[in-house]
């Protein structure tokens, strides 16, 4: 689930399905067409922009699709077998993946990965990461 940062609209997902709705008066715009199995969903700060974590049998991918329309998204290609947490930096123009043990920073306009850390932590995961809001940090 994600609501956009100005509460107008209200993303739901789960098994193979994402649907966006309108928040007041409540109305369901549409569904997205997604073949992965959805994990994380997130919203960008302008809420133009949807971010869905899909896993595969055979890996994972995040896609961005434009709100409220949907559209063809953009498709990326991770490392990893599972979508522990996704987040859009403050500036909107990054995201933050956390898949396994491995952060992910992802330059959205170029669709290139930037940066990717892989921790040694006991549990292995991740189960939630975040931007600073200035930016420098990730964790």
């Amino acid at each position: 689930m994600a609501l956009s940062p100005d509460g107008s609209l209200l993303v739901l997902g789960g098994g193979k399905s994402v649907a966006v709705w309108q928040v007041t008066p409540p109305k369901r715009l549409g569904e997205l067409n997604v073949t992965g199995v959805v994990e994380r969903l997130a919203i960008s700060p302008d809420g133009k922009t949807l971010a869905v974590g899909l896993k595969y049998s055979n890996g994972c991918e995040f896609q961005l699709w434009d709100l409220p329309a949907g559209g063809q998204p953009r498709k990326f290609s991770v490392d990893g077998r599972h979508f522990n947490s996704l987040s859009f930096s403050p500036d909107g123009f990054s995201l933050l993946l956390a898949t396994d043990a491995r952060l992910q920073v992802w330059d959205i306009e170029k669709g290139e990965r930037l940066r990717s850390y892989h921790l040694y932590i006991e549990t292995d995961y991740f189960y939630a990461s975040a931007f600073s809001p200035d930016q420098c940090l990730v964790g």
